[in-house]
């Protein structure tokens, strides 16, 4: 299939989500991640975007290597989400969840 998408010049790219598997220090989680580098060798002009966001930076270097990235553009943030909250509150029975239900509603109505 891909070879005849790439014979009509409609495979334009390959995108690789939770491309931290595709490391040597990932894909225990998902083997068939490890495979993904065959892919530049199969179709060397079709572009490899890879998206992670727990990856170090000797995974991003192991992963740019595994998929034979030349000469990637590399964007990179901080894990610190400000936008996000985090609580913590002691879980037990239905009542938790319950609490939990209310409060988003309390803060997201509508």
């Amino acid at each position: 299939m891909l070879e005849s998408l790439s014979r009509r010049r409609q495979l334009t790219r390959f995108v690789v989500d939770e491309a931290h598997c595709v490391s040597q220090w990932g894909h225990d989680f998902r083997p068939d991640y490890a495979s993904l580098g065959r892919l530049k060798q199969g179709f060397p002009e079709v572009p490899i975007i890879a998206l992670t966001a727990t990856a170090t930076h000797r995974v991003v270097q192991d992963v740019v290597a595994s998929l034979a990235m030349r000469g990637p553009r590399i964007f990179s943030q901080s894990f610190n989400r400000p936008n996000l909250r985090y609580e913590v509150a002691k879980r037990g029975t239905f009542k938790s969840t319950v609490q939990v239900i209310g409060k988003l509603c309390e803060k997201h109505r509508g």
